[in-house]
């Protein structure tokens, strides 16, 4: 090997984080709902030792009722519903559109070690990022809230997209290679090759040594005249 021979590693593949990306759904879904569940507990009325059942008995008279054993709670107003989703709506786009959008991002993401970049490897921003949100809800949890749209095309498309990554066209990849562009829909960065160092060509050359181009004469070297023009 020449000694200025350069030795290229290619990175894999950086979007194949299929097993982190689920790890960071289910923290950031713990988070989100975590927040749902702390409106709906302090907004509820709490009934110990309630009979079996009560919801379908006081159903006509509340907005939103829910019984665990013998515990129940419930909802009168319509108004508090109204809050209690608003705020907790409000709460996931803050964190998943907001915070995601601008440092590509969550918390989920962070402990998992992945981002969610554009092509160019810079954060997706505030509207791609409410489009993947959107399609997340639409599309990407059918059925019954299960994300397995998402897990299947995720594992189907090339740069591992779920369909609101193919609609806002962004991607999900290591932590260590955000900031850098992708080579392709996702596939692994393979830079320009690097050939062994020339003759005559300090630092070697971009060029294959077949494809060299010739060194100009030395100095003081003999060089031919050009033929003379034909008669007229």
């Amino acid at each position: 090997m020449a000694p200025n021979q350069e030795i290229t590693i290619i990175m894999g593949d950086p979007t194949a984080v299929i097993g982190r990306r689920i790890l960071a759904y289910i923290l950031d879904s713990l988070i989100v709902g975590a927040v749902a569940f702390i409106m709906f507990a302090t907004q509820a009325e709490f009934i110990e030792d309630a009979p079996v059942g009560i919801c379908d008995q006081i159903e006509a008279q509340v907005t939103v009722c829910a019984q665990s054993n013998d515990q129940a709670w419930f909802i009168e107003e319509g108004s508090t519903v109204a809050a209690v989703v608003g705020v907790s709506v409000g709460a996931a786009i803050l964190y998943l559109v907001i915070l995601q959008g601008i440092t590509g991002a969550t918390l989920g993401k962070l402990v998992a070690g992945i981002r969610v970049v554009k092509a160019d490897g810079a954060p997706p921003g505030i509207g791609r990022a409410f489009v993947r949100w959107v399609l997340l809800v639409v599309v990407d949890w059918f059925p019954y809230l299960l994300p397995i749209v998402g897990f299947v095309t995720s594992l189907a498309t090339r740069g591992h997209q779920r369909v609101g990554d193919l609609v806002a066209k962004t991607y999900v990849v290591r932590q260590d290679a955000a900031g850098r562009p992708l080579s392709g829909s996702g596939a692994s960065r393979i830079p320009d090759p690097a050939w062994p160092s020339t003759p005559g060509t300090p630092g070697g050359s971009s060029f294959p040594p077949s494809m060299v181009p010739p060194a100009p004469p030395s100095p003081g070297s003999w060089t031919p005249p050009p033929p003379p023009p034909p008669p007229g």
